[in-house]
C-alpha cells in the first residue's frame, strides 16, 4: 500500500527544471532508495516532499492527504521527518541524552501551566519522555555515548544521533540525507542494520544516498534520477543490470556491483 505518492512532480530555479515531472510512490514498510549522480534532483524532491520547497507543478499525497505546498512543520506533525546532511542540527555541547530529550519535549503535551504547577500529569510524562529518550537512544546503539558530549562523538555517531532526533517526531515516513557519507564499510554495515530494524517496526524508509553499495545491501526498492529525471524503478538486481543506470553512473565514483 501507497504511504506517499508523488504524481509529476516538477520544480523549477530560474527556468532549469532540478526535478522533472516525477512520478513515485513509497511503500509502507519498505525502505526505498532514491539515487543519482550529483545534481539530479535527489534532495530537490527531500525538499519539496518535506515542504521546505513548494512545487512549480504536480501533486504530493500522504496517507490518502493531499500535502502539496504545506509547511514542514505542518508536514512533520502528520508524519513526514527528515534528517539533514550538516552535523549542525545537533547541540554540539550538550550530550547525547540531552540532545534527545530536548527532540522529545517538542513533543510535549502537559502545556506550560501543568509543568509550572507540577501536576501529576506533568511528572507523568517527563517520565515518560525521559524513558522514550533512552528507548530511542538504544535503538539506535548510542547507549554506551548517551553521556558524551554531540561535538565530542565519532562522525558515526552523529550520524546515529540525527537519526535519533528524527525518531522523537514519532515518524511514519523518515527520510535520510546521504545518513552514510563519511562512514567507514563498519560503521555503514551497521547504521543499514539500524534501518533495516527500523523499517520492521513500522517505519517506512526513504534514502537519498550515494553510497551504492549501502543502497544495494539496505533497499527493497530503488528509484533512480538523471538530470531531474527519473530513469529507473525497480529492486536492487534490477537496478544493478539497468544499462541506462550504468551510463548516468560513467565517470562518477560509483560502484553499482
Amino acid at each position: 500500500m501507497a504511504l506517499l505518492e508523488v504524481t509529476n512532480l516538477s520544480k523549477y530555479f530560474g527556468g532549469l527544471a532540478a526535478v522533472d515531472n516525477v512520478s513515485m510512490e513509497a511503500n509502507e514498510g519498505e525502505i526505498l532508495g532514491l539515487v543519482g549522480p550529483n545534481g539530479a534532483g535527489k534532495t530537490t524532491m527531500f525538499n519539496l516532499v518535506t515542504g521546505f520547497f513548494r512545487p512549480s507543478r504536480g501533486k504530493i499525497v500522504f496517507k490518502g492527504k493531499n500535502v502539496t505546498g504545506r509547511k514542514p512543520n505542518w508536514i512533520a506533525e502528520k508524519g513526514i521527518v527528515r534528517t539533514f546532511q550538516a552535523a549542525n542540527t545537533l547541540f554540539q555541547m550538550r550530550t547525547v541524552r540531552e540532545n534527545v530529550l530536548i527532540a522529545c519535549h517538542l513533543q510535549y503535551r502537559a502545556g506550560f501551566l501543568r509543568v509550572l504547577l507540577n501536576t501529576p500529569f506533568a511528572r507523568r510524562e517527563e517520565q515518560e519522555t525521559e524513558q522514550h529518550a533512552l528507548d530511542l537512544i538504544q535503538t539506535m546503539g548510542l547507549s554506551p555515548v548517551k553521556d558524551e558530549y554531540a561535538g565530542n562523538l565519532p562522525h558515526g555517531h552523529q550520524r546515529m544521533l540525527g537519526v535519533c532526533l528524527a525518531l522523537a517526531a514519532s515518524p511514519q515516513l523518515l527520510l535520510l540525507d546521504e545518513p552514510v557519507t563519511g562512514l567507514t564499510a563498519e560503521e555503514t554495515s551497521t547504521f543499514i542494520g539500524r534501518l533495516r530494524e527500523l523499517r520492521d517496526s513500522g517505519i517506512t524508509i526513504l534514502l537519498v544516498e550515494h553510497n551504492m553499495r549501502a543502497v544495494m545491501g539496505g533497499c527493497d526498492r530503488i528509484i533512480v534520477l538523471n538530470h531531474g529525471r527519473k530513469i529507473a524503478e525497480g529492486s536492487p538486481e534490477e537496478i544493478r543490470a539497468n544499462d541506462e543506470v550504468i551510463e548516468a553512473y560513467l565517470g562518477v565514483d560509483a560502484d553499482v556491483t
